[in-house]
C-alpha cells in the first residue's frame, strides 16, 4: 500500500531538509563545493516531484471517480449535480481550446505545412477542408416551428455532404425528451446483439414544436443502425447508410423511400454531378430533398431494418443481382414502428423550454449512441464522428454555438467502457451524462434547448475506410491531424514538456509547431516503441468459448511472441548502442563532450521498447502515457493499431503483419502523417523494419 498524498509529501520534505543538514558535513574545497552543489540540486529536485506528485495525485483521483462513484468510471444522470469541480478541470486550466474547432483546423494546416506536406486538391475535398467546408454548405431544415416567444419555437435542421464518404449531422432547437419512454427497457447484461443496448423510441417520447417534413418522416421510419438495429432519431437518414456483414448487400436509398419521380430524377443527377450538384441545388428544396437528399442517394448502398424474425434481403444495387423475386420480398416489409416524435403546441414547448423552466437544459448539448465501447477503431470512428460534426455546427453557425460550453450525453445502455474518460473531457464545462441513468430514476421530461445528434453511421465509418478497406492511398487528412491534435490537448497534462509547451504557447495565440521544433531542454528525446500484444486478450476468449477464424489468425503463440519480443528489444538496444546522442545532464559535467565513435550515428532521440497488451490494462492513464510518449507502434493487423492517433502527427511510424488485403492501418497512417511499413511475422522481418522506423522518426525531431 502506498503512503496517502499528504504523507508522501511530508516524507520527502522531511528528506530534503535532512539531505540539507548533512551539506554542512561536507567539509571544504573544491570537491566538497561540487557535492554541495550536488545535494542543494537533490534539495531542489525531491521538494519539487513531491508536490508535483501530490498535485497530480489528487487531480486524478478527481478525474477517475466520477460523480457516480465506485472504482471505475461513471455516467450521472442529466440533472443530477453541479459542473466539473476545480480538480476534475485543474489540469486543463488555463487556455482551454478544446471547443474551438476551427483552431484546431488551423493548427493542423500550420502543422502540416511546417513539416513539408502539400495537400493536393483532391485530398482536401476528400479528407481535407473542402471535405468540411462541402458538408456546412449542405444545409437543410426539416422542421420549422413559429412561436410568439422564441424560447417555444423549434427547430431541426440538418448538414450533410453528398460524396461516398459523406457525413450528417442534426441540430435541434427545444427538443422535449423522455428519457424513460425513449430509451426503453434495459436489455440483458451481456446480450451480444448492440440492439439490445440502443434506445427504442417509444411512441411520443419526443416532442417537438414543429412538424418533421414528410421526407423525414419517412426516413424515420426506416431508420436502422448496424444489422437493423434501431436509432430512433429524425436524423435517422444517416443510419440507413450503415453496412456490416449484410447478405445480399444493400438498399438504395430512393427505392426504399416512395419519394416522387422529378425526386429520384434530382437524386440520380446529383449522383453523377457530386459535389458540384449539391452546391448549387434549389435552396427552395433544401427541407432534406437538396443537399441532405443528394448525400444520402450518392452514399453507399445499405440494408435496411430487419424484425428478429424476419431477415429481408434486398436488391444488390453495386452488382445488379436481383430482380422480380427481391422486389417481392421488398413488398413483404414487417409494418413500421410507430414514430417517436409528435408534433406538440408551442404554448407546451414554451412552458417547458421558457426562461425558468425547471428541467430545461439551457446549455448546448451533443447526444451519442455508441455501437461499441471497447473496440479502440470503432471508438475513433464515434470520436471522428464527433468531432466533425462539432466542427461542421461551428463552421456553419459560428464559435458563438459552444458559447455556455457542451455538454456529452450518452444515450445507450452500455456500461461506461474503457473510454468514459475521453467523453467526459470532451464534455466541458458541464459533466457528461446518461440518458440511461435519467431512465433509471424516472427522470422527468427535459427540454434540451440545443442539442446536436452525431451518431456512429457510415459516413463515419467511411471517413476512416476512405474509400475502401483493400483500396491504398496516401492523402494526409487535416480533419484527422486536427482530431488527432485536439484530443492529445484534452490529455495534455501527460504529453512530453515540448509538445505540452507547444498546446499551450499555440492556445494563447502564439504560432503554431514552433516549440515542438525546439531542441528540448534536456538534451535529446526518448521515445517509446510499443509492442501490442495480443496473448492476455486472446487467453481470456479462449477461455470464455473459444476464437473465432479472423481472431485466431491474429493470436500468436505464446513461444512464438516471445520470440518476436527478444528480437525487437534486441533492435532497440542496438539501434541506441549506434546513436551518439549528448549527455542528459551536460550542463554540470565539466566540459565534457561527446567522443565521435566510427559508425556513430549523431541524434538526439533514443527509444524504450515497452511490451503492451491494451486489453489488461487502462486507457488512462496507463496506456496513453505510452502512445502519446511513443514515436513506433508494432503489432499484428487489428483494432489496437488505432492507437496510432494518440503519436504525434507527422512523426510516427507504424510497423504492420498480417494484414492481408484489410488496408485500415495503411490507410490511416497516410492521414495522420505517419510513415507506414509491411512485415512479414518474423522475428528477422519485424526487426529490420522496427530499425527502418526508427530511423524515420528520429530524422524527423
Amino acid at each position: 500500500m502506498h503512503a496517502p498524498p499528504d504523507d508522501e509529501l511530508k516524507h520527502s520534505v522531511h528528506s530534503a531538509r535532512a539531505l540539507a543538514g548533512h551539506t554542512r558535513l561536507l567539509g571544504s574545497g573544491a570537491r566538497a563545493r561540487r557535492r554541495a552543489v550536488l545535494a542543494a540540486w537533490a534539495v531542489v529536485t525531491l521538494a519539487a516531484t513531491a508536490l508535483l506528485q501530490h498535485r497530480y495525485t489528487h487531480a486524478a483521483a478527481a478525474r477517475l471517480l466520477l460523480a457516480s462513484g465506485g472504482d471505475r468510471p461513471g455516467l450521472r444522470a442529466v440533472g443530477q449535480g453541479p459542473g466539473q469541480s476545480a480538480a476534475a478541470t485543474a489540469p486543463l486550466a488555463g487556455a482551454d481550446r478544446r471547443l474551438d474547432f476551427g483552431f484546431w483546423l488551423d493548427y493542423a494546416s500550420a502543422d502540416a505545412r511546417g513539416h513539408g506536406v502539400q495537400v493536393t486538391a483532391r485530398c482536401d475535398d476528400k479528407l481535407g477542408i473542402g471535405f468540411l467546408e462541402g458538408w456546412a454548405r449542405g444545409r437543410g431544415v426539416l422542421c420549422k416551428g413559429a412561436s410568439r416567444q422564441l424560447s417555444g419555437a423549434s427547430r431541426v435542421e440538418c448538414y450533410a455532404y453528398p460524396v461516398s464518404n459523406g457525413g450528417l449531422a442534426c441540430v435541434s432547437t427545444n427538443l422535449v425528451l423522455d428519457a424513460r419512454g425513449f430509451m426503453g427497457p434495459q436489455g440483458p447484461l451481456g446480450h451480444p446483439a448492440h440492439d439490445a443496448y440502443l434506445p427504442r423510441g417509444g411512441p411520443g417520447s419526443v416532442q417537438l414544436g414543429c412538424k418533421l417534413d414528410a421526407h423525414a418522416e419517412r426516413a424515420q421510419r426506416i431508420s436502422s443502425g448496424l444489422d437493423g438495429e434501431q436509432l430512433p432519431w429524425f436524423q435517422a437518414p444517416a443510419s440507413v447508410l450503415y453496412e456490416q456483414g449484410q447478405e445480399g448487400g444493400g438498399l438504395h436509398l430512393a427505392e426504399a423511400m416512395p419519394v416522387s419521380e422529378a425526386e429520384q430524377q434530382r437524386w440520380a443527377a446529383a449522383e453523377e454531378a457530386g459535389r458540384d450538384a449539391a452546391a448549387t441545388a434549389d435552396a427552395s428544396t433544401a427541407t432534406l430533398t437538396g443537399a441532405a437528399a443528394n448525400a444520402l442517394a450518392a452514399s453507399r448502398t445499405a440494408a435496411p431494418a430487419t424484425s428478429a424474425s424476419t431477415r429481408l434481403l434486398f436488391k444488390e444495387t453495386r452488382s445488379g443481382q436481383g430482380g422480380e423475386g427481391a422486389r417481392a420480398q421488398r413488398d413483404q416489409r414487417p409494418e413500421q414502428p410507430q414514430s417517436p416524435v409528435v408534433e406538440v403546441d408551442a404554448d407546451d414547448i414554451e412552458a417547458q423550454c421558457g426562461d425558468g423552466a425547471p428541467d430545461a437544459v439551457p446549455h448546448t448539448v451533443m447526444f451519442v449512441s455508441r455501437l461499441d465501447t471497447t473496440n479502440p477503431y470503432h471508438f475513433t470512428q464515434s470520436l471522428v464522428q464527433a468531432f466533425l460534426s462539432l466542427a461542421v455546427v461551428a463552421a456553419a453557425e459560428g464559435q458563438a454555438a459552444f458559447a455556455q460550453g457542451l455538454q456529452v450525453i450518452i444515450a445507450d445502455w452500455f456500461a461506461p467502457g474503457p473510454f468514459a474518460e475521453i467523453w467526459s473531457r470532451l464534455s466541458h464545462p458541464h459533466p457528461a451524462a446518461s440518458l440511461a441513468a435519467d431512465a433509471r430514476k424516472g427522470g422527468p421530461r427535459r427540454c434540451y434547448c440545443r442539442a446536436v445528434h452525431a451518431h456512429y453511421t457510415q459516413p463515419a465509418a467511411a471517413f476512416l475506410g476512405y474509400e475502401g478497406i483493400d483500396s491504398p492511398h496516401t492523402c494526409p487528412s487535416t480533419l484527422l491531424v486536427a482530431a488527432a491534435h485536439w484530443q492529445r490537448a484534452l490529455f495534455r497534462e501527460i504529453l512530453p514538456r515540448a509538445e505540452r509547451e507547444e498546446y499551450v504557447a499555440a492556445m494563447l495565440g502564439g504560432r503554431p509547431g514552433a516549440a515542438a521544433r525546439r531542441v528540448p531542454a534536456e538534451g535529446h528525446r526518448r521515445l517509446n516503441v510499443v509492442w501490442l500484444s495480443r496473448q492476455w486478450f486472446g487467453r481470456t476468449l479462449e477461455a470464455g468459448g473459444g476464437l473465432s477464424g479472423w481472431q485466431s489468425e491474429r493470436q500468436l503463440g505464446y513461444e512464438e511472441e516471445a520470440g518476436i519480443v527478444a528480437a525487437l528489444q534486441a533492435a532497440v538496444l542496438g539501434w541506441n548502442q549506434a546513436a551518439c546522442a549528448p549527455p542528459a545532464f551536460g550542463w554540470w559535467q565539466e566540459e565534457r563532450e561527446v567522443a565521435t565513435q566510427q559508425g556513430c550515428r549523431p541524434s538526439n532521440v533514443s527509444f524504450d521498447f515497452h511490451s503492451l497488451d491494451p486489453s489488461a490494462h487502462d486507457l488512462f492513464p496507463d496506456q496513453l502515457v505510452l502512445y502519446t510518449h511513443a514515436g513506433v507502434v508494432v503489432g499484428i493487423h487489428g483494432a489496437a493499431l488505432t492507437n496510432q492517433i494518440w503519436m504525434r502527427p507527422h512523426r510516427g511510424a507504424v510497423v504492420e503483419f498480417g494484414q492481408g488485403s484489410n488496408l485500415h492501418y495503411h490507410n490511416m497512417a497516410a492521414m495522420l502523417g505517419h510513415r507506414y511499413l509491411e512485415a512479414e511475422g518474423t522475428a528477422q522481418s519485424l526487426s529490420a523494419a522496427l530499425t527502418a522506423a526508427m530511423d524515420y522518426v528520429a530524422s524527423r525531431y
